[in-house]
């Protein structure tokens, strides 16, 4: 998939999710990805652009902890 179609994607999911999650979802983006920009696409899965513009897909749990990590591009 190229990287226009995926952000198309990303952008049709945050546009489609109504849930939030807790605080520490983000807290645990943070970790994994120094300095981040967070988009919440719903439910647990979270993009995450590093400052090196790398895309990192992470999914939390309802704990706060990063479950699976994916580096996309």
């Amino acid at each position: 998939m190229n990287k226009s179609k995926f952000l198309l994607a990303a952008v049709a999911c945050l546009l489609l999710a109504g849930c939030q999650q807790p605080d520490g979802a983000y807290a645990a983006v943070h970790q994994i990805v120094p300095d981040p920009v967070i988009l919440h696409l719903g439910g647990a899965l979270y993009l995450a652009k590093d400052r090196e513009n790398n895309l990192f897909l992470i999914e939390a749990d309802d704990f706060g902890e990063a479950t699976i990590i994916s580096r996309i591009y």
